[in-house]
């Protein structure tokens, strides 16, 4: 453990406490994430979806290009469906079925099922408006984030040839790497 780590408990968690640190973040999306964890938990619970199946389960959560897919979406119901034995679409409407129970905070207006599985979510206008309350309540320190914070980081500058043709390789020495 480093010195920082000792220093801010944060700083020493695993990869999988760092996401869920982020995840209970007050942050909209955080909150999103926490009321899509608790429905898949419900779900559960509930027998629509086996035990187990969510065991080292990660929730995508982004915004769509267009506005008619709703404010958010997420593929969760296609990182479950391996591990449920079930499509991805059943799991999709059966956390469409769930959410509703859980949103104790009122975020989703609407949640519709999109093509094979993707959940697709309205939020409702207190939704929007806790987001700035967030904004306000955190101040300078908003959008500050421990995770990765006290690990070093390799950064490196990518240049393709520019006389020459682009191809696949010249992408291939620019991930962002931890050590």
């Amino acid at each position: 453990m480093t010195q920082d780590a000792a220093m801010d408990p944060a700083l020493s968690l695993s990869p999988a406490g760092q996401r869920a640190a982020i995840e209970r973040s007050a942050t909209l999306p955080g909150r999103l994430r926490a009321l899509l964890r608790r429905t898949v938990d419900a779900a559960i619970a509930a027998g629509q979806l086996p035990a187990g199946c969510a065991d080292g389960f990660e929730i995508g959560l982004e915004r769509p290009r267009a506005a008619e897919h709703g404010d958010f979406a997420t593929n969760c119901a296609f990182a479950l469906a391996k591990g449920a034995r079930k499509p991805p679409r059943a799991i999709a409407d059966a956390l469409v079925a769930t959410l509703a129970g859980c949103d104790d905070e009122g975020l989703i207006q609407e949640a519709k099922v999109a093509g094979a599985g993707f959940l697709n979510l309205s939020l409702t206008a207190s939704g929007w408006q806790g987001a700035v309350a967030d904004v306000l309540r955190a101040g300078d320190s908003y959008g500050r984030c421990v995770v990765g914070a006290g690990q070093r980081v390799l950064l490196e500058f990518v240049s393709a040839n520019p006389t020459g043709p682009m191809h696949v390789g010249h992408g291939r020495g620019g991930p962002l790497c931890f050590h």
